[in-house]
């Protein structure tokens, strides 16, 4: 079992980190390591486990932290921000090949 965590009270037992209040679950930790190493058919050792879920943890850790820091930034683009770039380059797009272009794509549902 791997916890990170700090001294000023108990922490909960799905709960592998802790990033300036915000959590990284073991369920969260789980489901990187698998996208991450579970794709080879050849089983690791446990030590060999261990190591690369610590480094799917460092990761995940690091992640939050730039997360945070952009919030804190103001970084952060909204849906509506993503949306509107989507539909702006699109549109572009649709313009720059309209000879021979049947589509609309002013609305791009992939992307939602």
């Amino acid at each position: 079992m791997l916890v990170l965590g700090g001294c000023k009270h108990a922490t909960p037992d799905n709960v592998a980190a802790t990033v300036n209040g915000r959590t990284i679950t073991f369920a969260d930790l789980d489901k990187q390591y698998q996208t991450q190493f579970m794709s080879s058919t050849e089983r690791p050792s446990d030590d060999q486990m261990m190591i690369q879920k610590l480094e799917v943890l460092r990761t995940l850790v690091d992640n939050e932290i730039m997360l945070q820091r952009a919030e804190k930034l103001g970084l952060m683009a909204t849906d509506a921000d993503v949306e509107s770039k989507l539909t702006e380059r699109a549109k572009r797009a649709a313009a720059e090949n309209r000879v021979g272009c049947s589509k609309n794509f002013t609305s791009i549902p992939l992307f939602k």
